[in-house]
């Protein structure tokens, strides 16, 4: 804890707005930089005012959609064994995988060594973020776990760096509607697990401690982005978030993805459950989620397993992306909620 430094500068832009005709307007922008990583954030509330050109028919349009893209959607009953891949039959004899309402099976066109797809149900084609129950999440990741753990053990002692993933909508990356995970396993970890990693073990050398058992502290004491914690699973509001509505899970005392057992799991999912009723509450329906795990079937002192999850536009013709030059090109993100904010709305929902 001696170590945690929650760095953040405020500036004042000037601008003659002419929204009110023309008077002097000061607006504070505030830069933040993650604690442990450094990586920057910029926060200027006033941004969730300005205006957006898009379709006021969005509703109806995306209904429209919904409709038209279940005729050739890969996973719904009609075309799911006929049209996705499946396993070698020396990985797994029954070609796909099955547990509850959940499928799993290989990515069809993968960007990492091992690379599945898990769907949530085969029916309905498509689910509110709302309708996506525990039970639901639930089977789906307790089947992309049961793919890492046998990919662990298939390339035992060879290390694996395993990650449970998930695009929903089309703004958050999904080209189909129909919800599903990503799960990848790979020999080395992407560049923003190593650097979490790196930085973990640095802390831990330095302070004599780890940096997550220490930011738990500190954020419990502060109160102002924690927001619940549930059998061992801690939730926060990132302090620098890398985009709207950002939300951490911190899994205690486990740094693998692999290490996870059903209590934990039934937590995990009964905590995003929450954030995604949230999240419908106030008219999110697209958002990114990614875990960061260490090492499969290695434990770590220093490093603790990380799930984040985060809000995307709008999912209606012609939106306003929130990726911009700032995201793409220049590695700082620029987001118009403050995390302090978040927290206090969030935690209605944790009860």
């Amino acid at each position: 804890m001696r170590s945690i430094r929650f760095y953040k500068e405020v500036r004042e832009a000037r601008l003659l707005d002419p929204l009110s005709g023309f008077l002097l307007e000061a607006q504070p922008i505030e830069v933040r930089l993650d604690p442990l990583t450094g990586s920057p954030s910029r926060i200027n509330v006033r941004r969730a005012e300005r205006l957006r050109k898009a379709s006021p028919a969005y509703d109806a349009r995306f209904r429209e959609a919904i409709e038209d893209s279940k005729k050739n959607c890969y996973f719904c009953p009609d075309s799911l064994e006929r049209l996705t891949p499946m396993f070698p039959k020396d990985f797994v004899p029954e070609g796909r995988m099955r547990l509850g309402s959940a499928r799993l099976f290989p990515n069809l066109y993968p960007f990492a060594e091992h690379h599945a797809v898990a769907i949530f149900t085969e029916v309905p084609h498509f689910l509110e973020p709302r309708d996506l129950t525990p039970s639901l999440l639930q089977d789906c990741f307790a089947l992309a776990l049961d793919y890492l753990r046998l990919v662990a053990s298939k390339e035992n002692p060879r290390p694996m760096y395993g990650s449970i993933n998930w695009n929903y909508g089309p703004p958050a990356g999904a080209s189909i509607l129909h919800p599903h995970l990503q799960i990848l396993a790979d020999g080395t970890p992407t560049k923003q697990v190593a650097l979490l990693i790196k930085e973990s073990e640095e802390y831990w050398k330095r302070d004599g401690s780890s940096y997550w058992e220490d930011l738990i502290e500190v954020e419990k004491k502060l109160g102002e982005r924690f927001i619940a914690e549930r059998k061992g699973i801690v939730w926060l509001a990132s302090y620098a978030p890398q985009g709207n509505g950002e939300i951490m899970a911190i899994l205690r005392e486990m740094s693998s993805l692999t290490e996870m057992d059903e209590g934990c799991l039934k937590a995990l999912c009964e905590g995003l459950y929450a954030i995604l009723k949230f999240y419908q509450a106030r008219g999110v329906k697209s958002f990114n989620m990614a875990s960061f795990s260490g090492r499969a079937l290695e434990g770590s002192r220093s490093f603790s397993l990380i799930f984040k999850i985060l809000s995307r536009p709008e999912p209606r013709p012609f939106y306003v992306s929130d990726a911009g030059f700032m995201e793409r090109f220049h590695g700082e993100a620029v987001v118009d909620t403050k995390p302090e904010d978040l927290a206090k709305e969030l935690k209605a929902f944790f009860r």
